[in-house]
């Protein structure tokens, strides 16, 4: 499923004014609130934390694994992308996708494709280290993803 940053925006708009409504009604009648009902809130104060480089780089990732992930495309924008920046999107988006994972089919996919693209670099630098055995890796990246001279 492909997802573009303007979807994703009216999603969490709509998801957002959703529960608050929800919320509004619950809490009128003297329930309080749950902290499972927060899901969709805590995913967008988390995607607001995110600097844009991150955010830029999730919404490749994403975009190719909504169009089906197929390979070698797949791999190569996954590898294209800071494996630092897909970890620390994960850890920061990741908490608030699993509570909403299991009723929301984009936070199924978010989640699922960002865990895919972490599954890619695990797998390649197991093939750099079988194919260097002990040497450094021929071609070394700085933390952003560009080629060191």
């Amino acid at each position: 499923m492909k997802i573009t940053k303007r979807q994703l925006k009216r999603i969490i708009k709509e998801e957002k004014r959703k529960l608050l409504s929800e919320q509004g009604s619950a809490w009128g009648s003297g329930a309080g609130p749950h902290t499972s009902d927060y899901a969709m809130l805590d995913f967008a104060e988390a995607w607001a934390s995110i600097g844009p480089q991150i955010k830029e780089q999730v919404l490749e990732v994403l975009h190719s694994y909504g169009e089906g992930g197929h390979e070698p495309e797949w791999t190569e924008t996954v590898m294209m992308q800071n494996p630092a920046a897909i970890e620390s999107a994960l850890g920061k988006l990741g908490p608030s996708l699993n509570k909403m994972k299991d009723t929301n089919d984009e936070a199924f996919d978010i989640y699922s494709g960002l865990e895919g693209a972490l599954e890619v670099y695990d797998k390649g630098e197991g093939e750099n280290q079988d194919e260097n055995e002990g040497r450094p890796n021929p071609t070394p990246h700085d933390p952003y993803g560009r080629r060191k001279v």
